[in-house]
Parts: C-alpha cells; structure tokens; sequence
C-alpha cells in the first residue's frame, strides 16, 4: 500500500467544531441532566478546564518562540556578515604598509631599530597567515585566530591593531551563536510540544465547552 501522508484531524476545522458540538452535549447532559452540580461543584469545574486551557497556552509560547526566532534569524545573518567583514577588513589592514613595512635608519633612529624590524615582520607574517585561514564564508571556529591575535607585541601600536582584529573575531563569533540559537529554536520542539501544538485545538473545543456547560449549571441554580 502506497504511503500517503496526512494532516491530523486536529488540523480540520469541522472535525473540531463536531468535537466541540459533542462535547457541549455529552456535558450538558451529564453535568445538568444525570449528575447536577451543586454551585461549589462548578466552582470546581473552574479548576478543569482551566488547567485544559493552559496545556494549550503552553503549545501556544512554543509557536510564539519558533515564530519570533525565525523572524530574527536574517537580522541576526546580516549582522554576523557585516561582523566577518570588519573583521576581515581589519586583518587586511595589517597585512599593508603600516605594518608590513621597512624601516629606513636614519639619524634620528632609535637605537633598536633592528628589533623593531624585527618585531613588525613577525606581526607581519602573523597577519597575513591569518588572512589565508579566512575563506569568503565565516569559519565556525576561530580558536587559533583569537589565540594568534593576542599575541603580545612590545610595540603599543601592534597590540593594540591586534587586539582590535580579536574583539571583531570575538563579536563575529557571538554573532554565530545567535544565529545558530535562533535557527535552532525556530526548527527544533520538544515531543511534549510537538504533542501539546497538535492537541491544542482539540483541548480548546472541550475547555470551551465545559465553560460554556458550567455558566448554564450556574444559571439554573441561581434562577
């Protein structure tokens, strides 16, 4: 036999409206009828179909959760890119003249000039090893990026371009993590909400109708 996939019944609006027609009969039949409810005993049907009305109020934050995160998701996407090209702008930055360059010695040179030459060149092939890791599309993971942008550097100036090239991997990698939560949060629902959001409408029309019920038990006692 073929498979052919179908909706839940729930998902029918004449299926809950009978349910809900059936419902309101069997209950004014047993709760008027066969065993009639004294005005504390409909107080008390105050605490059931509260608590059916809540079950749907849990399936209904769920939905809430899934539709807000997938909004947010290409907010967040858009972020995360512009994050990955500060980032990726900083890093070619330090891979120009201003640190990949050579000094000239002159007159008024200091006297370690050499280690200075020295120092720029290392913080110069730090970057432009840096700037080959970087692919178009941001990597998941940039542990050794961060670790090599902290390197330290007598130079004022160098560690400070590098500190600033780890702050934009830090803020690209939280960017990531949002997305990642809001893409998560927007596809994935526990069994017990999966259950409760398809249940939901099938709740609601017996909660309904047992209020419905109990305001005419209440009615004729008070008649």
């Amino acid at each position: 036999m073929p498979y052919e996939p179908r909706l839940p019944v729930t998902a029918s609006t004449g299926w809950i409206l009978g349910v809900f027609t059936f419902s309101l009969l069997v209950f004014h039949v047993v709760f008027l009828k066969l065993y009639p409810l004294t005005k504390v005993g409909w107080k008390r049907i105050d605490y059931v179909w509260l608590g059916i009305a809540a079950l749907g109020l849990i399936a209904a934050t769920a939905e809430v959760r899934r539709l807000v995160a997938g909004n947010l998701v290409a907010g967040e996407r858009a972020y995360m890119a512009g994050a990955y090209d500060r980032l990726r702008d900083r890093i070619r930055f330090l891979t120009g003249p201003v640190v990949c360059r050579q000094f000239v010695r002159s007159e008024w040179s200091p006297p370690n000039l050499d280690e200075i030459q020295r120092e720029y060149d290392r913080a110069c092939a730090l970057a432009q090893q840096l700037s080959r890791t970087l692919s178009e599309e941001g990597p998941s993971d940039m542990t050794s990026l961060k670790a090599a942008a902290r390197s330290s550097f007598t130079d004022r100036a160098l560690n400070d371009m590098f500190e600033d090239v780890d702050r934009s991997a830090e803020d690209y990698l939280k960017a990531k993590q949002r997305v990642d939560e809001f893409e998560r949060a927007s596809r994935e629902r526990s069994a017990a909400e999966e259950t409760l959001a398809i249940s939901a409408p099938l709740l609601l029309a017996i909660a309904l109708a047992l209020r419905i019920t109990k305001i005419t038990g209440e009615i004729r006692l008070e008649a």
